[in-house]
């Protein structure tokens, strides 16, 4: 349904962004990677207090624990198997058993891969480190000098392999036995985390505290994760940082836009003069060059490889949930580099089409409150078209698609149940918004083709059942947009539902809503009436109850 334009000053931008906010997206505790190593710690809590971790001797703490974990892998994961599965099922041990060590010791893999080779050469002056080679009928220790970087990983891999191989090969004496050289590697790692007594101190806390809770049946991972969260942090942070970018393809998505064809899956990188739609005898191609002058890729070009389209909308994303101001002062830094490159692009590549369009994707509590005038200076730019948040662009962005006559196959859904399904009739109303012929066609073919509308008879095109709930919760919205009302603050509000994208405070009362829906359109929600949709639309922030 083609939604109202809106035009609106600074102040009311800022306004409307304040109130649809999302403060945040990732909450560390419920990723896979916090997960993950939670159960690693506790895993290797387990193996190390059997038995009563008071039984680790003191003047031995570091040959103790290694004790510990080879006698956890021989009694749990290496009992039998061939050398590959046996070293897969050590290494993932011991991989947890080092981030164990890093968690108690409040130290990190980052700095220790540097420090350890030190502390083998100039400490336990050693030369070398000995590791597994040769084919699967015949292994062998060989040595390798010992690097200047040894990274946990791949030093509980090599340990790893030894293990295997002692436990899948004979071996023809006991001084070069490979469970011996394992066992020896694990103890200067273990020994050089904990030479200190307050390490060593703070691990037997840890063991301590997991033995009590085991006693009493309580969860020990609830001390455990502060810790844990902070140790993953900057991981979490490194593989989310283009979560609100996957959020709005899947928006996208709903709306039956192609991945790669509609919007791009990667950034896109104009500075080589090469980026080419799909339909030209070049295939795409993104090639970052050499340059003095670094400008930001562009998150999204809408459009992006649709045939006969040529990019029009070219957005940038900028999530910042607290104060990041050296990340966020470098990119406002930037925009205008990279708007001025976009524009010269457009011109050399696509003489005809019209001047890109500039629109921000830029959300999170930090530009409401330390950002904020990053925030400003961003939406001041002369340039800077319009922008969207998370929560407003089913309304925000999809008016910028509209705006320059892109036909997302969500309306054409729209059209096919205001019109009944009858394809003469959607095809007239379409028109009537403004849509050309050859739009119309290419969004119902996608449509079509992706399982959104089904073509029934010559004359009938409907929404499939299984799209059908979510097609008319954006048709319930888009009613609201076009319905509603500017208020001139939340006091005094009730009954009513707002939407984004015309203000900070703008939607109709549900009774003027259910009123117009009973006189028009009683044939889409029927007797259930619109409410479930309405509460569906309220609880993915779509829209405001009050």
């Amino acid at each position: 349904m083609r939604l109202k334009p809106h035009q609106q000053n600074i102040d009311e931008k800022i306004w409307e962004f304040d109130v649809w906010v999302t403060p945040s997206i990732v909450d560390i505790r419920a990723t896979p990677r916090f997960q993950s190593e939670m159960q690693c710690v506790l895993e290797v809590l387990g193996a190390l207090t059997l038995g009563g971790h008071q039984l680790l001797d003191p003047l031995r703490f570091a040959a103790d624990l290694v004790d510990r974990v080879f006698l956890h892998l021989d009694n749990n994961f290496c009992g039998g198997g061939d050398f590959d599965s046996i070293s897969a099922q050590a290494s993932s041990f011991l991989k947890s058993t080092s981030a164990l060590l890093f968690l108690v010791t409040g130290k990190s893999d980052n700095n220790n891969k540097c420090q350890f080779p030190i502390y083998l050469r100039n400490i336990v002056q050693w030369n070398s480190l000995p590791r597994i080679s040769g084919g699967k009928l015949k292994k062998q220790v060989t040595l390798d000098d010992i690097p200047r970087v040894l990274d946990s990983e791949g030093y509980m891999g090599r340990i790893a392999c030894l293990y295997a191989a002692g436990k899948a090969y004979q071996w023809p004496s006991f001084a070069e036995h490979p469970k011996e050289l394992a066992a020896s590697l694990l103890y200067q790692f273990t020994n050089s985390l904990l030479a200190d007594p307050p390490s060593r101190a703070q691990l037997s806390a840890f063991l301590d505290h997991y033995d009590q809770t085991q006693q009493r049946n309580e969860d020990p991972s609830l001390l455990l994760a502060p810790l844990v969260a902070f140790q993953v942090r900057g991981s979490v942070a490194a593989s989310g940082g283009h979560e609100p970018e996957e959020l709005l393809r899947t928006r996208m998505s709903e709306w039956g836009l192609v991945r790669g064809r509609d919007f791009n899956e990667t950034d896109v990188i104009l500075d080589a003069g090469i980026y080419r739609a799909a339909w030209m005898l070049e295939p795409l191609a993104v090639e970052p060059i050499a340059q003095k002058d670094k400008t930001r890729a562009y998150d999204f070009v809408l459009p992006f490889q649709t045939p006969n389209w040529t990019p029009r909308i070219f957005i940038q994303a900028q999530f910042y949930a607290g104060d990041a101001g050296s990340v966020s002062h470098k990119n406002v830094d930037q925009t205008r580099d990279s708007r001025a490159k976009a524009t010269t692009w457009l011109k050399s590549n696509f003489p005809n089409s019209p001047p890109p369009r500039f629109v921000e994707f830029v959300d999170g509590a930090g530009y409401c409150a330390s950002l904020n005038r990053d925030l400003r200076s961003i939406l001041f730019y002369t340039d800077t078209f319009s922008f969207f948040q998370l929560r407003s662009a089913p309304i925000r962005l999809r008016r910028e698609l509209q705006d320059i006559g892109f036909l997302a196959p969500l309306e054409i859904a729209h059209a096919s149940l205001m019109c009944r399904g009858d394809l003469m009739q959607i095809d007239s109303y379409l028109r009537s918004e403004g849509y050309s012929p050859s739009e119309v066609e290419r969004a119902t073919r996608d449509g079509v083709s992706s399982g959104l509308l089904v073509s029934q008879a010559q004359n009938s095109l409907t929404v499939s059942s299984a799209n059908q709930p979510m097609v008319q919760q954006y048709l319930l919205l888009d009613l609201i947009a076009r319905l509603g009302k500017s208020f001139n603050s939340m006091i005094g509000l009730a009954g009513v539902v707002l939407v984004p994208g015309y203000g900070p405070y703008y939607g109709v009362s549900i009774s003027d809503l259910a009123q117009y829906i009973s006189a028009y359109l009683p044939y889409i929600w029927g007797g259930a009436g619109f409410m479930f949709d309405l509460q569906q639309l309220c609880q993915n922030g779509f829209v405001i109850l009050r």
